[in-house]
């Protein structure tokens, strides 16, 4: 007799009849469909119990929303506790009975996430500015984000004699940690997930900046300090000031980068960036280029324009840190006269952008990411519906697991079939390329088995691999190389005069990362870091058959499937670990489990085992 107790209200459901049991571990038959997992249907008959339990769903006129809901339930067969955090849902009503499941395990772990994308998180630790103290950070300090320096197609180049690596920020693009990932997707669907903090990353896609070509933002205002007297006044104190030009308001922009102060006659930087002066012309009737530009940053000169030595009135990289001052000093030479006409002095400054996760990460769905990890690592998910706790178990692992002796069980062995599922001779683990039919960095877990299809691929990532590998020092895999990941093209522009080049983000490309060699000589933004920085990169799917699957391909090339049926005790249901191993001293070996299922009622019960060779 199976009953059913409504965990809430401890309600039991009326004449349940036979219940099939479906035990399943489906990592073998198809290693990208990695689950541990039990489901169960039945059908509950129309009793005046059941309909009020069911909230009178098919009663005409009535409303009624359970069928949409979860119900937590707990299952006894002969009065023996299967399960206890069984999930029950209601999938159709017809003339006499409710047609119901239940299921536990990844399937409803799958339901809880549904389609849910990793977009729909709390990510709050992942936004910033990109600026190069946030980056610097990300290096030096366990934060949600790093930035994994990979070449992304500009901003990256290296000086092998000396082996320096330098970058520009502008090029460096964010990732997020794998493990962070993880917490959040926990604390948004109320599960825990067991899973080792491993250093790897998913990276930001460029096509979701917000200033897509990096334009430099200008801000104009009419305020330059002019003086007069010698070219050497300002060292010497000879200069008489003559006139101020108080400046226009800056364009206003949210938040404000740059704002002026027009007590201390200075522009205050707001965020750490470069800027950019593009000074005023200057016009007199007489002797129009005797004068001098000083540009001081907190009353430090740090550039000087001569007009008799210069075309070009604009001052390039200049580096304000927050809180400093940019003043503008005008010395007009001994002997201008005339009318004296000034321009507009510009401060041109970099766009920063402000990174936001939520909507760059919003077209990667969860169980994309799951899936991902899954196959990376060869991993079974053993979720447990009671204490919505997740956790991640690796072949090896089954492989030296507790026995479990079921000798006592067995009734009979109907066959043994030496094929698994729909394997082929190669099966393809496959990357997302920059252009079609590029195979490279492909996993294939061959199987020597002429009788198979040719090919088959078992899974196709979501993530795009490198491009190509090269060599720096000429060391081994992965303590010389670095990762070409293209997130940025180049696109000429002729205005007539020159070709420029534009660097355009390439269409939300997004690779899985991770960190590899420690280097001390990084330049960023041609400033000396002061701090070893890791040189990172990936591990493709050829790199990752050799070094988690082989325990997989000695079963699956030595594969022996045995179908047997066994006669369980109901208590056995509640307490075996479907994830282990099984010995039976009839076949004389240990066993891994494929399927079970178990007839409520019957004597006996259909599994499958994999024998460990």
């Amino acid at each position: 007799m199976v009953e059913i107790v409504i965990n809430e209200t401890g309600e039991r459901i009326d004449n349940i009849g036979e219940i099939t049991y479906v035990y399943q571990m489906a990592d073998l038959s198809n290693i990208t469909k990695s689950v541990s997992s039990r489901s169960w249907s039945f059908k509950i008959p129309k009793t005046p119990t059941n309909i009020k339990i069911f909230e009178f769903i098919g009663i005409g006129g009535v409303v009624s929303s359970i069928q949409y809901q979860k119900t937590v339930v707990s299952i006894y067969d002969n009065g023996t506790l299967i399960d206890d955090s069984a999930i029950l849902t209601i999938d159709s009503v017809n003339g006499n009975e409710f047609v119901c499941n239940v299921k536990t395990g990844v399937f409803d772990l799958m339901d809880t996430i549904g389609d849910l994308s990793i977009g729909d998180l709390d990510l709050k630790e992942l936004n910033h500015d990109n600026t190069v103290s946030n980056i610097l950070a990300s290096w030096n300090n366990d934060l949600a984000y790093k930035y994994i320096i990979v070449d992304y197609g500009a901003g990256f180049s290296f000086d092998k004699v000396n082996e320096k690596i330098h970058l520009e920020s502008n090029f460096l693009l964010p990732s997020a940690r794998v493990s962070y990932l993880f917490d959040k997707i926990a604390e948004h669907i109320g599960w825990t997930f067991n899973l080792w903090k491993d250093e790897t990353f998913v990276s930001y896609p460029a096509i979701y900046f917000d200033f897509i070509n990096f334009p430099f933002r200008e801000d104009s205002a009419t305020y330059v300090t002019v003086v007069t007297g010698d070219t050497n006044s300002l060292y010497k104190g000879r200069g008489q000031k003559v006139t101020k030009i108080i400046p226009e308001n800056i364009t206003a922009i949210s938040p404000p980068y740059l704002s002026y102060d027009n007590v201390k006659k200075v522009f205050i930087s707001e965020v750490q960036q470069t800027v950019s002066v593009e000074l005023p012309l200057i016009t007199a009737d007489k002797k129009e280029k005797n004068y001098v530009y000083y540009l001081s940053v907190n009353g430090v000169i740090v550039r000087s324009v001569y007009g008799d030595k210069t075309d070009s009135l604009l001052v390039e990289n200049i580096i304000l840190n927050i809180g400093d001052g940019l003043n503008v000093t005008l010395i007009l030479g001994v002997g201008m006269s005339g009318t004296v006409s000034f321009g507009e002095m510009k401060i041109l400054r970099q766009g920063i952008r402000a990174y936001n996760f939520r909507t760059s990460f919003s077209d990667l769905k969860v169980k994309d990411l799951l899936k991902e990890v899954l196959v990376r690592y060869g991993l079974v998910m053993k979720p447990k519906s009671l204490s919505k706790k997740v956790d991640f178990v690796k072949i090896s692992d089954r492989l030296i697991s507790p026995v479990q002796d079921w000798s006592g069980y067995l009734v009979e062995v109907e066959n043994t079939s030496f094929k698994f599922g729909t394997y082929g001779q190669t099966n393809i683990l496959k990357h997302k390329y920059v252009a079609d039919l590029l195979t490279y960095n492909n996993g294939a877990i061959s199987i020597n088995d002429s009788t198979l299809p040719v090919s088959t691929t078992l899974h196709e990532s979501k993530f795009y691999t490198s491009i190509f590998t090269i060599d720096l020092f000429g060391d081994t895999l992965f303590q010389g190389v670095y990762f070409l990941f293209q997130n940025w093209e180049a696109e000429p522009k002729d205005n007539g005069v020159v070709t420029e080049v534009e660097w355009k983000p390439i269409n939300g490309r997004i690779s899985y990362l991770r960190d590899f060699l420690g280097l001390s000589t990084v330049f960023l933004d041609e400033v000396e870091t002061g701090s070893a920085v890791t040189i990172g990169g990936e591990v493709n799917y050829k790199q990752i058959v050799s070094r988690y699957y082989q325990d997989y391909l000695k079963l699956l090339n030595n594969a022996e499937i045995v179908k047997v049926k066994v006669s369980l005790p109901t208590h056995i249901l509640k307490t075996f670990d479907v994830s282990g191993r099984f010995y039976f001293s009839q076949l004389g070996g240990e066993y891994l489990m494929n399927s079970l299922t178990y007839k409520s009622g019957e004597l006996v019960s259909d599994a499958e085992f994999i024998k460990i060779n």
